[in-house]
């Protein structure tokens, strides 16, 4: 029967496995710390041999945008390889190399004052020697020929014949041979700024915040200018960059203009490097953080008053295996060819945090298991049964956690693919040094302690290497002077406790006494309610999209230059240009024409967009032909003569803007044209002003209408060769608004039903599976509830790496209460709820502070990334501690399964006094009394109850149940019959110690113990009998 008993039940049979395995591998470790020591180290070297080898990404384009079906990444493609083959075109034609004159380098400069005019005359002046001091003194070396300036560089004009530069912007248009060298500027229509000899621009693009004449023919005022400088090497840029750099830090950093504006500006390279450079010094603040962790572990694990006991030294190695855990993954990472990008750096703080936090279960186990040993045990004992209780919890959550970010793997974005591939594998390497490596240094400072050596001398080696009691042994026993009395000890006698461990768990049984009663807990109730309401209604209004300039680092150039462009240059909206591929439209036919437009009139139609100027070159060249040019009409009769008439438009002023939109199959050699037809162009359309950089309520919508009208436009061209949107970088972040929502919900969905299948096997009792992932859902809902109402954070790529995170963080502070609470050996509710809270109220409590130090250095980076990181998982935290340690309690205090179900019984097993024993003592098979848990033997009390001498109480009624002792009975062959008084007011209490025998007496009035003396009161239950029925269990 004891057999069939052991483990319980079968719903409980994997934890005993799991409980069984690691108790196991603890008593390996125990036998032989110095090899696992050894070998985690030289694991730990293999794997750092893979840090040269890793690779870094800081793309955004390539890390924050879905990686497959991204059609506007598609899409981008196809538009640039057509402006690549246009460009070629126009390179051929004007006799220069092919591919000459590409935009390779970007300059881009605004100067803008809030409230103020930058077209008065002297900010005028200011910033038109800005653009001098750019096109003169900015220059670069190139294979060996110096002092190339900007005007050897640039990219020019469209225009046929014409070798000028584009134009840079308004300063263009001054002329310093005038008496008003700025009058032109003076003039500017609100429309189109016309560049002679170059193309025209809109005004829009030019001058923002703009005041315009009372007739709306030309602009009064501008609070910004933008000038743009594009040339056909990325070397010019960086040299531009180093001079507005220097000259930003004029008149006292106010810039060039001093008090009459500011500069912003930008290269074309910049967002990528100020987003590689967003986390650099990520290095010092990991220092920073194992620090500070470092510090807080010494101040929890030590005593400040029993430097034996004291558990200070195990700080180093619990820290120690966070480092081994961290370099192992990188290095492995670094074999497997997996990329670095900027955010697997917040990867570091994470595993710093939940190694710790292993560790605090693993030292709280140590703790505990000397009220559950006999005073006699060994350092093998100890460390066995420690790693046989703290195992399985940091195996489940461990698990839980890999499972979350194996799910994050199969994302759509590569930064969480890499993420999730470096976090899951330090989890791993986390659980593994923390089990093995940890748990060795236990052994050997559990050794120490039972020497009675003081924790500094072990640091010296003292009590494990060398002393009185001699070098490491594991069968080691607690030295005399660490015993102290303990009635509920086996043996009478137990390890002394760490006086502070033992002050903590005595707080936290009180603080659960108080916390489980019928006022506190509904305040509680009360409070969760309100709680969740206000979440669910911000998790319902929560933004969604990438704001681009949340990568870049607060102190950024480039993050100014995003703020102020968005500001002053957002009055219209962007351009989009819409491409019309090869074979999608008969050009040389009136239908196929006037198929174009009318599907540019349907878009245009739309409410989020409008015309915008020189944005659809066959109407204005319909124009010109219908005004005679080219022979008129009648001139176009096929696709040849049609393209003829284009190129001969497009070297008339009206067509010059349109030279880069066009392109034509034909031969351009030797200045000599001959086109067959026009195979390819490209339209534009504006979209109306919109109010954010993310696009998810104004953007993600247009374009989605726009894709639908060209998916469903009839086209003579081939289905395959559809007309597609793009001509901006920033719709393919946009794409990645599109889907942020359903990716984050999708993924969040797998990963909770990874976790509950773990939690199933691990927790295999349908209330706690359901509390559990119930909390874990409530927490969910609270941290998205908090991005909107409080952390300003919008649901995007980085802040849906948090939200996996938040599972991981939430499953462990919560399966770590209710795996307490399931293997507790108490019985009423409350009481399960009291010992769990008394057994992980201190790691849960530890661990969260511990990550929230090693996250708090984030908050010194400049990066957005490592702050909004840092916002949501305290969030997280803070919302787990405080489910984990006040709802969970009041739940499971009031509604959780009050015991487990015995194999053997189907009665409910109940403790029988607050406070007992942890191992009581039972009746096993009726004869003998053995030492067993609590709900080890009910069928033996089942067997006596049959007999009709004693029923036990379990919540008022008289069931099967084990019989509990405060303390072991002693035993002797002499036996002596203890008969209890008669009956008085209902009410018997039974008297005496369970000998090796019982006898059935039957007069049901009078009930028999045999007992050795001396007889000792049990204050356990009360039996009252009527004279014509058997005894029956009262309360007491």
């Amino acid at each position: 029967m004891g057999d069939k008993l052991k483990h319980g039940s079968k719903a409980h049979f994997v934890e005993h496995k799991i409980s069984a395995l690691f108790e196991q591998i603890g008593r390996w470790i125990a036998r032989h710390p110095f090899v696992v020591l050894v070998s985690c180290v030289v694991l730990a070297g293999i794997l750092l041999g893979g840090l040269p080898m890793i690779k870094s990404v800081s793309n955004a384009e390539e890390l924050y945008t879905p990686s497959r079906n991204n059609r506007a990444a598609e899409d981008k493609i196809k538009w640039e390889e057509a402006t690549w083959k246009i460009e070629a075109q126009r390179a051929q034609a004007s006799g220069s190399e092919q591919g000459e004159g590409l935009i390779e380098g970007l300059g881009r400069v605004l100067a803008y004052q809030q409230g103020a005019n930058v077209l008065s005359t002297e900010a005028l002046t200011s910033i038109f020697a800005l653009h001098k001091r750019i096109i003169n003194d900015v220059t670069i070396t190139i294979d060996g020929v110096s002092g190339l300036k900007f005007a050897d560089l640039c990219v020019r004009t469209a225009i046929p014949g014409s070798n000028a530069c584009k134009a840079t912007g308004l300063m263009d248009l001054v002329d310093e041979s005038l008496a008003d060298p700025f009058a032109a500027l003076r003039n500017l229509d609100t429309e189109v700024v016309t560049f002679p000899g170059r193309e025209p621009q809109a005004t829009v693009i030019l001058a923002g915040g703009r005041t315009d004449s009372a007739d709306g023919s030309r602009v009064d005022q501008a609070m910004a200018l933008a000038m743009n400088y594009e040339v056909s090497s990325f070397e010019w840029e960086d040299a531009f960059l180093v001079l507005m750099l220097e000259e930003s830090k004029k008149n006292d950093g106010k810039g060039p203009g001093g008090d009459l504006y500011k500069v912003a500006f930008q290269k074309e390279g910049s967002p990528d490097e100020e987003l590689e450079k967003s986390t650099n010094g990520d290095t010092v603040l990991l220092v920073t953080a194992f620090t500070l962790v470092m510090s807080f572990t010494v101040l929890v694990m030590g005593s400040f008053s029993d430097f034996v006991s004291s558990k200070r030294n195990l700080s180093l190695p619990a820290v120690s295996a966070v480092g081994l855990c961290i370099g192992s993954a990188f290095g492995l990472m670094g074999y497997c060819g997996v990329t670095f990008n900027p955010v697997v750096a917040t990867t570091a703080f994470l595993l710093l945090g939940l190694g710790v936090d292993d560790a605090y279960v693993m030292i709280q186990s140590w703790h505990y298991s000397a009220y559950e040993l006999p005073g006699g045990h060994t350092v093998e004992d100890r460390v066995g049964h420690a790693m046989g209780k703290a195992g399985v919890s940091v195996f489940f959550t461990s698990l839980t956690d890999m499972l979350a970010f194996g799910v994050g793997a199969t994302s759509l974005f590569p930064s969480i693919v890499q993420f999730c591939a470096y976090t899951s594998t330090g989890i791993f390497f986390a659980f593994l040094y923390q089990v093995f490596f940890l748990a060795a240094a236990m052994a050997l400072d559990g050794h120490r302690e039972y020497c009675g050596v003081n924790e500094f001398w072990g640091l010296l080696g003292k009590g494990w290497l060398w002393g009185p009691q001699g070098f490491y042994r594991s069968d080691r026993t607690a030295d005399g002077s660490r015993l102290t009395d303990d009635p509920s000890s086996p043996d009478g006698k137990r390890v002394k406790l760490m006086p502070d461990a033992e002050a903590v768990t005595k707080f936290a049984y009180r603080y659960g006494q108080w916390l489980i009663t019928p006022i506190p807990s509904a305040i509680v109730c009360i409070i969760w309610c309100i709680y969740l309401g206000i979440s669910i209604w911000g998790a319902t209004n929560v933004g969604t999209g990438l704001d681009t300039r949340d990568l870049a680092p607060s102190d950024s150039y480039w993050s100014t230059y995003v703020d102020e462009n968005f500001r002053y240059f957002q009055e219209k909206g962007p351009l989009l240009g819409i491409g019309f591929p090869q074979g999608s439209v008969v050009y040389g036919t009136e239908s196929g024409r006037n198929e174009i437009k009318g599907l540019m009139d349907k878009l245009e139609s739309l409410a989020c967009l409008e015309a915008a100027p020189f944005s659809r070159w066959i109407d204005d060249h319909d124009k010109w032909v219908q005004a005679g040019g080219g022979g008129g009409p009648a001139s176009l009769t096929n696709e040849k003569t049609y393209a003829e008439s284009v190129i001969a438009w497009l070297e008339t002023p009206g067509g010059l803007s349109y030279a880069n939109k066009i392109l034509f199959d034909g031969t351009f050699e030797g200045g000599s044209i001959n086109v067959e037809k026009v195979t390819e162009s490209r339209m534009f359309v504006r979209m109306e002003r919109l109010t954010t950089t993310s696009g998810d309520t104004e953007g993600v919508p247009c374009v989605k209408n726009i894709r639908e009208v060209l998916d469903t436009y009839q086209l003579s061209g081939a289905q395959e060769t559809r007309p597609y949107v793009a001509g901006i970088q920033v719709l393919v972040f946009w794409e990645a608004s599109a889907v942020i929502v359903s990716q984050t919900v999708s993924n969040l969905i797998y990963a909770a039903a990874c976790c509950f299948f773990v939690t199933m096997v691990i927790l295999p009792h349908p209330v706690l599976c359901c509390v559990t992932m119930g909390v874990v859902a409530m927490i969910l809902v609270g941290v998205v509830g908090s991005m909107e109402l409080i952390l300003d954070i919008r649901i995007e790529t980085i802040s849906m790496i948090d939200l996996i995170l938040a599972i991981g963080f939430s499953i462990d502070n919560v399966a770590h209460y209710c795996h307490a609470f399931m293997s507790s050996h108490k019985f009423s509710r409350r009481d399960r709820a009291l010992d769990a809270l008394q057994r992980i109220w201190a790691p849960i409590l530890y661990g969260d502070v511990s990550t929230m130090i090693a996250l708090l250095t984030l908050l010194a980076s400049q990066s957005k990334i490592f702050r909004s990181f840092f916002k949501i998982l305290f969030t997280v935290l803070l919302l787990g501690g405080l489910h984990s340690t006040v709802l969970l309690p009041v739940l499971l205090g009031w509604l959780g399964p009050c015991s487990k179900q015995s194999e053997g019984g189907s009665g409910v097993e109940r403790e029988l006094e607050e406070g007992q024993n942890r191992n009581a003592t039972s009746i096993d098979g009726g004869d003998r009394v053995t030492e067993q848990h609590l709900y080890d033997a009910p069928q033996a009390i089942s067997e006596v109850s049959a007999q009709g001498l004693i029923d036990l109480a379990a919540d008022g009624e008289a069931k099967q149940s084990s019989l509990v002792f405060a303390s072991p009975p002693t035993f002797s062959n002499a036996a002596v019959e203890t008969t209890a008084p008669a009956v008085k007011d209902d009410d018997i209490r039974i008297v005496g110690h369970v000998s090796s025998t019982l006898e059935e007496k039957q007069d049901s009035s009078r009930l028999v113990a045999i007992s050795p003396p001396p007889v000792v009161d049990l204050p356990v239950v009360s039996v009252s009998s009527d004279d014509d029925s058997k005894p029956k269990v009262v309360e007491m």
